[in-house]
């Protein structure tokens, strides 16, 4: 029996993924799998798949241990729509949210041998665009094909 509840739906050519699941990472593996899977049939190459793996990976593995404290009573939620054009994931936890603000930056060099902040890095370097709202608890991630990601060096 899978622990994984998803839907897929395919409307105007252009594919819509929804995913709700248990913090446990294993699940979080898959989801990433199937959301870089649609994309590769919907126009990213080899490089733009290997970058929406790891954004998505990251937000996912964040929501899970970060947002609900790898609580498998608390859910995450994946939502992704997939175009021709690109992709746009949403990942939302049950957590009490972050400041992004309060995420030191990786690369100042007071924090080069701390641990933390590079996942938000890594997100922000592979994906077109990351946005949090106002609670931290979800993020939006989208990645154009075929345009540079938005390079934090």
């Amino acid at each position: 029996m899978k622990m994984i509840q998803y839907a897929y739906e395919t409307c105007r050519g252009d594919n819509v993924l929804e995913f709700q699941f248990p913090s446990i990472t294993r699940l979080g593996q898959e989801v990433v799998e199937r959301i870089v899977s649609v994309a590769s049939r919907y126009g990213c190459d080899l490089a733009e798949a290997a970058a929406i793996r790891l954004g998505v990976h990251v937000a996912v593995i964040n929501a899970i241990r970060h947002g609900n404290g790898c609580d498998p009573a608390k859910m995450v939620r994946v939502g992704c729509h997939v175009a021709e054009n690109g992709i746009c994931v949403e990942i939302e936890d049950e957590g009490g949210g972050f400041a992004k603000t309060d995420v030191a930056d990786p690369t100042a060099p007071e924090n080069i041998s701390k641990p933390g902040g590079r996942g938000l890095m890594m997100m922000r370097h592979h994906m077109s665009s990351v946005e949090y709202n106002d609670a931290g608890n979800q993020v939006t991630m989208r990645r154009q094909f075929g345009a540079p990601a938005a390079c934090l060096f």
